[in-house]
């Protein structure tokens, strides 16, 4: 969701996702995850107009230390504006706050795409802009897009879009 450092008991998740002017699959996601362990959540994310349903899983193999960055592998539907296709990657994702005193968490991925059949290159930066307060610029391996991440409470965020800098999009998120 976004929201990071919440300590609370919640193991699920769900997210609901609305972009304007995009594929029919992409308009509307929905993702259901369990946190399963410290280290790994999976669960169902439903494009509700293109009658798909499918895994998305999160698993990191390598924690993040002072001199390391943290190791994820996953898989998700592909990336937005793509008809179909499983998209699977490696995440390397390195918080500078200590390092920088501001914080700043770059990130660098190499992802298989189903739908262009081929490995494209992710990468971004989340800024946190106060305890409950985030905004992200990422490039998709072919796009860049921006978010602002807004928390209320520990169960509760929402997330303003701007796919491909222009149009705009929402997220609503919760854990339980």
């Amino acid at each position: 969701m976004g929201v990071r450092g919440t300590s609370d008991d919640s193991r699920w998740e769900a997210t609901y996702r609305y972009v304007d002017d995009q594929i029919d699959r992409a308009t509307h996601r929905i993702i259901v995850m369990r946190q399963w362990t410290p280290a790994f959540k999976a669960g169902i994310e439903v494009n509700p107009a293109a009658d798909e349903i499918g895994l998305v899983a999160n698993w990191r193999i390598v924690a993040e230390t002072r001199r390391r960055p943290a190791v994820i592998l996953g898989t998700s539907s592909d990336r937005i504006g793509t008809p179909a296709g499983q998209s699977y990657y490696a995440t390397f994702a390195k918080s500078l706050h200590r390092e920088l005193g501001i914080p700043i968490a770059p990130y660098a991925a190499v992802s298989w795409s189903g739908a262009e059949d081929r490995f494209i290159f992710p990468f971004g930066v989340s800024v946190g802009v106060s305890e409950r307060v985030s905004a992200m610029l990422q490039n998709d391996g072919v796009h860049t897009h921006a978010s602002f991440t807004v928390a209320f409470g520990r169960r509760w965020a929402v997330t303003l879009l701007a796919i491909g800098l222009e149009e705009p999009g929402i997220t609503i998120g919760t854990r339980f």
